[in-house]
């Protein structure tokens, strides 16, 4: 059965995220960063999987699509603040992915975005990239910047895990 996965802040072919997050990305130049990425992706996420990319793909058109043709599962992106350099206008398609979002309900109470969101009535938690090695730690929010994972996608399963940690309690399958 297809299992649903997310991440966030790849950055593919983006040599200077590595001097921003020198112990989460050791590594020597952007090739074996890209290379390490798109390893572990796809030791966890299979052709029929969905992954749910809250931004911050890639640096340019050329990583984008150097990765897209390597990675595995069909990618739902949440547009990040460094999206638009390698997404429409001189860059690829928004056909490049399979669907591209501001922000999504994920499930009852769930809102998947780039930038962490602030929560309302109407949702209590809250999937994010955008703050890298730092975190939230408000209960509601769980990074999945690949700082935070590992460096490769989680379950939707080991996401909610989180959320349990933080004692916000399980949550309906994605929608």
């Amino acid at each position: 059965m297809p299992e649903t996965f997310l991440i966030a802040d790849l950055h593919f072919g983006h040599a200077n995220i590595l001097r921003y997050e020198t112990t989460n990305r050791p590594f020597p130049d952007v090739a074996t960063h890209d290379a390490t990425l798109i390893a572990r992706w796809n030791a966890r996420v299979g052709p029929r999987d969905t992954v749910w990319v809250l931004g911050d793909f890639a640096w340019s058109p050329a990583a984008a699509k150097a990765a897209l043709r390597a990675l595995q599962g069909r990618i739902q992106l949440v547009m990040g603040d460094h999206d638009r350099r390698w997404l429409g206008g001189d860059g690829l398609g928004f056909d490049a992915v399979a669907e591209v979002h501001g922000a999504v309900k994920i499930a009852k109470d769930t809102l998947l975005t780039h930038v962490p969101a602030i929560l309302g009535p109407k949702y209590a938690r809250n999937i994010h990239g955008h703050t890298h090695s730092r975190a939230v730690g408000d209960g509601a929010h769980v990074c999945v910047s690949v700082e935070h994972t590992g460096l490769a996608p989680l379950t939707w399963a080991e996401v909610q895990a989180r959320f349990q940690e933080d004692g916000r309690g399980a949550n309906s399958a994605p929608s």
